[in-house]
């Protein structure tokens, strides 16, 4: 009882419970904002390695508490479109050789509304969020504060991996609004770097 072919049918069933919810109630949604309910209250399990569990664990009652706090927030109809580097990636990895050294690379965020072709003009001309960037780890470095627009946004990440030890390693660019510091992340850049352990012979 694991694998997509439970998890998939499982979380369907509990959003489609919170959904449910959230109409008695009166309360708007989007699946952009219920994909960030998902993954900002997750239960995150401490037996289990970060690549083995994604966000975590689905609470779907925390979940139906975020859909409810933040259903007016301005970026409940959004997405955020992220690319890295010029091959547009959806985040940054580095292996092999690039592992060895430290490197700069570009990120793009462009919002998007939901039905973005119909929605109204004054919609797209009156979104303004003032977002802070923070990092898991200290070995990447990126601004600390993004004012973004109803327009494409650039910026630089440098990852510096030349202390880290063999193995893989992970970290986080999370982009808040501190207008609203409890709904949690509205969007991020993973960062994954896999440094070769030297092989010596007997």
């Amino acid at each position: 009882m694991n694998g997509t072919s439970m998890a998939a049918p499982h979380v369907t069933g509990a959003l489609g419970i919170a959904l449910s919810g959230l109409r008695a109630q009166g309360l708007a949604w989007s699946p952009f904002s219920v994909k960030r309910a998902v993954e900002n209250t997750a239960t995150v399990l401490g037996d289990m390695c970060q690549f083995g569990q994604g966000n975590g664990l689905l609470n779907i009652e925390k979940v139906f508490e975020h859909l409810q706090a933040n259903c007016r927030n301005m970026e409940r109809d959004v997405r955020f479109a992220v690319s890295c580097g010029s091959a547009s990636d959806k985040g940054i990895h580095l292996r092999g050789a690039a592992a060895e050294k430290s490197h700069e690379i570009p990120v793009k965020v462009e919002p998007f509304f939901l039905d973005n072709d119909n929605r109204a003009a004054k919609d797209k001309q009156g979104f303004n969020l003032k977002l802070v960037l923070s990092c898991t780890e200290s070995w990447v470095s990126h601004p600390q504060y993004l004012d973004l627009m109803f327009t494409s946004r650039h910026f630089l990440v440098s990852v510096d991996p030349t202390g880290l030890p063999p193995g893989a390693h992970t970290a986080y660019i999370t982009a808040h609004s501190p207008a609203h510091p409890a709904a949690g992340k509205l969007w991020e850049v993973p960062i994954t770097v896999v440094r070769t352990e030297p092989l010596t012979l007997a």
